[in-house]
């Protein structure tokens, strides 16, 4: 018998929730196990070039309390229950993903920094892979207006 987990992915997006997007971080949730971990996107430099004005010191800074919040079981639940229900304008997560795996829940957060942090795609909303490298999207890197209003919680 497997361990029932909860997949998280966050993604940044250059506007209020409009493609395309670039995953920065996975979280893996396995309750029965005791376990919740995150990852976040290490290349920031692909961040800066999807968006130049993305304003990564406040999105390492929330990432960095998302990650603290995870590590206390009462913190842990008031952010999960925020991230199926809103979180920012440019900062969302894709609908949780509840599945059983056959192996530790380290080893299957590690697996999916892979697989959804170290691509290095600009994605379309609801489209899964269908985005393009920068290289093929010509839009991508023109300076747009960062919407700052976070609602997040843990940031007020």
């Amino acid at each position: 018998m497997g361990i029932q987990i909860e997949r998280y992915v966050l993604r940044y997006f250059r506007t209020f929730a409009a493609a395309p997007y670039v995953n920065i971080a996975v979280i893996v949730y396995a309750p029965a196990a005791g376990f919740c971990g995150m990852r976040v996107r290490d290349d920031w430099d692909f961040v800066r070039c999807f968006d130049p004005d993305a304003d990564v010191p406040l999105l390492k800074a929330l990432l960095q309390e998302m990650q603290e919040s995870l590590s206390d079981p009462v913190e842990r639940g008031h952010l999960l229950t925020d991230l199926k229900e809103t979180l920012s304008n440019v900062l969302q997560s894709a609908a949780p993903k509840q599945y059983e795996i056959g192996t530790e829940p380290q080893i299957e957060l590690e697996r999916l920094a892979r697989q959804v942090l170290n691509r290095r795609k600009v994605l379309k909303h609801g489209r899964g892979d269908q985005g393009g490298t920068l290289e093929n999207k010509p839009e991508i890197g023109v300076p747009r207006l960062l919407e700052k209003r976070v609602v997040a919680r843990w940031l007020m």
